[in-house]
């Protein structure tokens, strides 16, 4: 991974993230956008020495240990000058993101005692293919965003939606989404830098869904983005597609992995379509996933008459 450089000059002010909602409603963007985060590692102790990687294995914080895909030895992070620091960068999956979102704001990082002194670990940044576009200062209380992605953010127009990784959560959207739906699409994915291809999915055990389908090679969607570049699968609401669809237990659930002679194929991000238009999006990855914000009312008086008719 290319080293984070100073990168303060090219970014401009994001206030409100020192706030729990606002800072869970960007998370909720940043996760399905970036690829990568760092954090700085020091010490207030002038004694200690240079900080090492066994020195965060052995922290409060050492359980990300396993997440870390680089570091360095540095005096200049993203956002500040001083003593020697430990810059560790590291991937999004199921130990980061928790540890994300259990941050009340993005200044959330409390210190550690450690010997004569204390240990911090703060200055948030995010990353996209090596290049920074969002960080972050703990100690002056300033966050700052990259104008593109902030009027990306701004204008996003997915409601982050929550409880689709239920049975009931996910059932009770699907039962709104296919009274308003006409097509869906899928990713199919490869492990990077390939791109599966559609003759493989056709051969795959989900291949009973291949007549309805056609494809492209995209490096992104405009709804909630994928990163890239993916294999994405558009496929008509079928019955064999319906019956596809009824018999996930939740959104992320799409199937497993297969092996095949090129690695592992496997489906994600699960989208809905009206007339052309996104109108809900997920990232399985990230477990992110939301719907158009002009339709929460018509999904909020769905789910309501459900509860009356149980009730």
């Amino acid at each position: 991974m290319e080293k984070a450089t100073f990168t303060r000059k090219y970014l401009e002010d994001m206030p409100g993230l020192d706030t729990p909602e606002e800072y869970q409603r960007f998370l909720d963007f940043v996760l399905g956008y970036a690829d990568g985060f760092c954090l700085s590692l020091y010490t207030s102790s002038r004694r200690s020495r240079t900080l090492s990687l066994e020195d965060f294995r052995a922290s409060p914080w050492g359980f990300l240990s396993g997440s870390v895909t680089d570091w360095e030895v540095t005096t200049q992070s993203p956002t500040t000058i001083r003593s020697p620091m430990l810059l560790l960068y590291f991937r999004l999956d199921p130990v980061t993101i928790p540890f994300l979102r259990a941050r009340r704001t993005v200044l959330d990082f409390p210190a550690a005692h450690m010997g004569r002194g204390f240990l911090y670990f703060d200055d948030l940044v995010f990353l996209k293919g090596s290049k920074i576009f969002f960080c972050s200062c703990s100690h002056e209380g300033f966050s700052s965003i990259d104008g593109d992605v902030a009027r990306l953010y701004h204008n996003n127009p997915l409601h982050p939606l929550a409880g689709l990784d239920t049975g009931a959560g996910w059932q009770r959207l699907l039962s709104f989404v296919l009274g308003y739906a006409d097509s869906f699409s899928l990713s199919y994915r490869a492990s990077p830098p390939t791109v599966a291809r559609a003759e493989e999915f056709r051969d795959s055990q989900r291949g009973v869904l291949y007549p309805s389908i056609y494809s492209q090679e995209v490096a992104d969607r405009t709804a909630l983005l994928l990163g890239g570049p993916v294999r994405l699968l558009y496929l008509n609401l079928t019955p064999a597609a319906i019956r596809f669809l009824r018999a996930r237990s939740h959104v992320y659930d799409l199937g497993d992995p297969e092996k095949t002679a090129d690695g592992r194929r496997w489906l994600a991000d699960l989208a809905f379509y009206r007339r052309g238009h996104c109108f809900f999006a997920s990232r399985t990855d990230t477990r992110t996933c939301g719907i158009d914000r002009s339709l929460l009312d018509q999904l909020q008086s769905a789910r309501a008459a459900t509860t009356s008719q149980k009730g």
